[in-house]
C-alpha cells in the first residue's frame, strides 16, 4: 500500500521470462484470484496410516489412473458427484463419503454406494461416522479450497480467519481501504452474473456514482449479516457460501448501485437445473435452455 497521498496501491509483477521486476502505482484494485488453487484437506484421524493414495480433486485429471482400483470420494458437492460418476466408469468400487442427505440412489450407477464420512483411517480403509468400515486403495478430497491471498503484504489489512475474508463489506469492498475489492469470494453461485454485478458496483463506487457507508457502519453491517448466519447453527467457515441467498445478494448490490437487475429467467433456469442434478443426476447435462423472456424459458431437450 502507498501511504503518501490519497490511499493507492502499489502493485509489483515479474516478468517470468526476463525475470525483471516492475512497479505500478494505482488508485484502485480488483483482487480476482479466485479460490479454487489452495485445496482444503480435513482433518482425519489417524490419516498417516493409510497405505494407499490421498488426492485432492484440485489434482484430478484422468479417470483411467483410477482403473479397477476401490475409490472413497470424500465430498458430495459438484465436484465430488462429477469425479464418482466419472470414475466409476474404471473403478471397481466407488464410496461416496458425505454427511449430506442421500442422494437418490437408483440414480448412481452398480459400483456406487453412499456411505456416511470419514471419522478415521486405518492401513487398507476407513472407520465411518456411522460406525461402519470401508477399505479402499484411493481416498479422494473433494473438499473445497481456502481462500489466500499470498500476494497481498500485511499493510493491506487482509486476514482469513476460520475460511471468512475480513475485512470485507458485501462479501466485496475492503472496509477499511474501499479502493481495494475482492470479485468471486462468494461460493455456491451461479459465478458470471454474480461476478458482474460485484464488478459494476465497486467500478460505480471508484467512479464516483455511488457512495458507500461509514467504515463502522459497513462493519456493523458484516458483524450483523455473520450472526443472523451462524445463529442457524451454520459454523462460520460457511459466511461466503451463497445458495438461495445469491439472488438476494445480486438484487441488492444491483439496487445499491443503480445497476439494471438481473432478469427472473436466470433464477429460474438455475433452479430447474439443480432440480435436475437432484433428481435425474445422470442424464441432467444433456438438457439445453432456451430463454423466451424476461422470466420465461424453454427447455429442449
Amino acid at each position: 500500500m502507498n501511504e503518501e497521498g490519497p490511499p493507492a496501491w502499489n502493485v509489483t509483477v515479474k516478468d517470468l521470462e526476463t525475470n525483471a521486476a516492475s512497479t505500478t502505482t494505482c488508485d484502485a484494485l480488483l483482487i480476482c484470484n479466485g479460490h479454487y488453487s489452495v485445496p482444503r484437506i480435513p482433518h482425519i484421524r489417524s490419516i498417516e496410516c493409510f497405505k494407499g493414495r490421498k488426492i485432492h480433486s484440485h489434482d484430478y485429471r484422468e479417470p483411467f489412473l483410477y482403473k479397477d482400483d476401490t475409490v472413497v470420494i470424500l465430498g458430495a458437492a459438484a465436484s465430488g458427484l462429477d469425479i464418482c460418476l466419472e470414475i466409476s466408469r474404471v473403478a471397481r468400487k466407488v464410496f461416496l463419503s458425505h454427511n449430506q442427505p442421500v442422494n437418490h440412489p437408483s440414480e448412481f450407477p452398480a459400483n456406487v454406494e453412499q456411505v456416511r464420512g470419514v471419522v478415521e483411517a486405518t492401513e487398507k480403509g476407513f472407520n465411518l461416522m456411522d460406525g461402519s468400515h470401508i477399505e479402499a486403495d484411493v481416498i479422494m478430497f473433494c473438499t473445497g479450497y481456502d481462500f489466500s491471498f499470498p500476494f497481498l503484504t500485511k499493510d493491506c489489512g487482509i486476514t482469513v480467519e476460520d475460511n471468512v475474508v475480513k475485512p470485507l463489506y458485501k462479501h466485496l469492498i475492503h472496509s477499511a481501504y474501499p479502493s481495494m475489492a475482492f470479485i468471486g469470494i462468494p461460493f455456491l453461485v451461479c459465478p458470471f452474473p454474480l461476478f458482474d454485478f460485484q464488478v459494476q458496483f465497486f467500478l460505480k463506487f471508484v467512479g464516483g456514482l455511488i457512495s458507500l457507508p461509514s467504515k463502522t457502519e459497513m462493519d456493523e453491517q458484516t458483524q450483523k449479516e455473520l450472526e443472523e448466519k451462524c445463529g442457524t447453527g451454520k459454523p462460520i467457515k460457511y459466511f461466503h457460501k451463497f445458495g438461495p441467498m445469491q439472488w438476494i445478494y445480486n438484487n441488492d448490490l444491483a439496487a445499491l448501485g443503480d445497476i439494471p437487475p438481473l432478469p427472473p429467467v436466470v433464477e429460474k433456469i438455475y433452479e430447474t437445473v439443480s432440480d435436475l442434478r437432484r433428481t435425474h443426476l445422470m442424464e441432467y447435462k444433456a438438457s439445453c435452455y432456451k430463454i423466451l423472456g424476461p422470466d420465461i424459458f424453454s427447455r429442449l431437450k
